[in-house]
């Protein structure tokens, strides 16, 4: 049985708690090609093709939108810090904001 948030999930739906949730594993899980710390947080590289394989039961529209919506409601953060400008993976963090609402301290 998966796991997340129900903080994120009562707040903003089930989709963005299990995306959420996702990125916060990664953050724990940590490997030195799949996180960074930057201006002192820290950073999980995550495509969404790679979201969707862990969660086949999400498509590639419903992790966008999940994303989007935590982005909007200032839970994630999102950029590109890749080392060749080809690799269009993207980089999250957890907002301040989303460390609370996640109910833990900075994974980082």
């Amino acid at each position: 049985m998966k796991e997340f948030s129900e903080n994120i999930a009562m707040r903003y739906g089930l989709k963005e708690a299990i995306i959420a949730q996702h990125l916060w594993e990664l953050g724990t899980r940590a490997t030195d090609n799949n996180v960074a710390i930057k201006d002192s947080k820290l950073w999980v590289r995550a495509s969404v093709t790679a979201i969707v394989s862990a969660h086949p039961y999400l498509s590639k529209h419903q992790v966008k939108d999940a994303i989007m919506n935590l982005r909007k409601e200032h839970v994630l953060l999102k950029r590109e810090m890749n080392d060749s400008r080809f690799d269009r993976t993207n980089w999250y963090s957890f907002s301040e904001h989303g460390l609370k609402v996640m109910g833990g301290e900075n994974i980082g």
